[in-house]
């Protein structure tokens, strides 16, 4: 039995080796699961793709065919996934913020998730950093602190049952933009500074009514 065990889990991981290998190792671990639907394989290696060209040309100077000819797909089959290239920077930071911070009050503590975020981050530093330093409205920044917002609010109706007001919601706003901007500028300064201490800041600067919610227990 021992022995059957230990042959599935090898296989299992031999299965997400592989996975990564297919993807242009552009998937992260809390990506690879054997839940993960074709479609979000290909997703997966497009954004491999992508970094793999963020690291010949800046953002802006990427199209669409730098990336099919990386991953060694049809232009068409780019498109049945991704508008453009702006798509591909958005769906990106959708998931790390649905893997991480939409998990909050589910399986994650604030703590975890943001953890996990910073983490993650840090591990692809070079892919966020070439995608934030993009002045233009292309870049990573530009929609960062809207997805990060949105996950917080869904996050806080969820556990509360409750709508966020007015002042509350102009509260959390100015945190979320302030928190990215933050980390934004640390990923782009080589994300130098120990995790935790960006995390001690970005708990400090919660809002007090959003402490309550998600602090509640330690």
């Amino acid at each position: 039995m021992v022995t059957a065990v230990a042959n599935v889990t090898m296989l299992e991981s031999k299965a997400r080796s592989t996975m990564q290998k297919r993807a242009g190792r552009s998937l992260p671990r809390f990506i690879v699961s054997r839940s993960i639907s074709n479609s979000d394989k290909t997703k997966w290696r497009i954004v491999g793709a992508l970094e793999k060209a963020l690291k010949k040309k800046p953002f802006n100077k990427v199209n669409v065919v730098d990336m099919t000819d990386e991953c060694h797909i049809a232009r068409q089959t780019f498109y049945n996934h991704f508008l453009d290239k702006q798509d591909v920077v958005n769906w990106l930071n959708m998931q790390l913020d649905m893997k991480t911070l939409g998990r909050i009050g589910i399986d994650l503590t604030w703590r975890e998730a943001v953890r996990m975020k910073l983490e993650i981050m840090k591990a692809k530093q070079c892919l966020f950093a070439s995608l934030y330093e993009d002045e233009s409205t292309m870049g990573l920044f530009g929609n960062a602190a809207n997805i990060t917002l949105e996950n917080y609010v869904a996050n806080i109706t969820r556990i509360t049952g409750k709508t966020l007001n007015a002042h509350e919601s102009a509260l959390l706003k100015i945190y979320c933009y302030g928190t990215s901007r933050l980390i934004a500028e640390w990923i782009m300064g080589g994300a130098k500074e120990p995790v935790a201490e960006l995390m001690q800041a970005s708990e400090h600067a919660l809002p007090l009514f959003v402490q309550r919610i998600f602090l509640a227990s330690r």
